[in-house]
């Protein structure tokens, strides 16, 4: 028994998941061949959120306030440093005051403030929408890659990798 992987090289992690894929269907059909899988990089949904200019324009808000407005909420916004007693210094954020789990719900209510004062929920200026994003990226010496993966059964390793080239 042993383990074997093949790894691919390339830029673009579509294109990679498409190959990678293609290499685990054909890993399959080799005898010996079992706990087939491949390294899924694509499978993390991602909320994103597109700024809707027409509606912004009416409120009289800036991209960038609702650029803010998420970056606070998820990331926190610096406001100070401080030194602990270790002598280190140590970044001081604020974030504003939400639930534990982020929905999109959640997010969408986040006020905004127009210049008249008034307070627009992120939702009527930014559409969101879900996107299959990147979970993770694999690199070696620089380049992005993927690998499908096997163990071998019932015969070398050796035996198995010329029956997996193309013919």
């Amino acid at each position: 028994m042993g383990e074997l992987a093949i790894k691919i090289h390339g830029p673009d992690l579509r294109v990679l998941q498409n190959l990678a894929d293609q290499m685990q269907d054909i890993i399959q059909k080799v005898p010996g061949a079992v706990d087939v899988g491949d390294e899924d990089v694509l499978q993390l949904p991602e909320l994103q959120y597109v700024m809707d200019r027409n509606a912004m324009d009416r409120y009289g808000i800036q991209v960038s306030q609702a650029e803010d407005v998420l970056s606070s909420a998820l990331s926190g916004k610096w406001a100070a440093q401080m030194v602990d007693k270790q002598g280190r210094y140590v970044d001081i954020l604020v974030k504003p005051k939400l639930p534990a789990v982020l929905t999109q719900a959640v997010l969408n209510a986040i006020p905004i403030q127009a210049p008249g004062g008034a307070q627009i929920p992120l939702g009527e200026v930014t559409k969101a929408k879900v996107v299959e994003g990147v979970s993770h990226v694999y690199r070696e010496e620089g380049d992005r890659r993927i690998a499908a993966k096997c163990s071998v059964r019932g015969r070398g390793v050796v035996e198995f990798e010329p029956s997996t080239s193309p013919r």
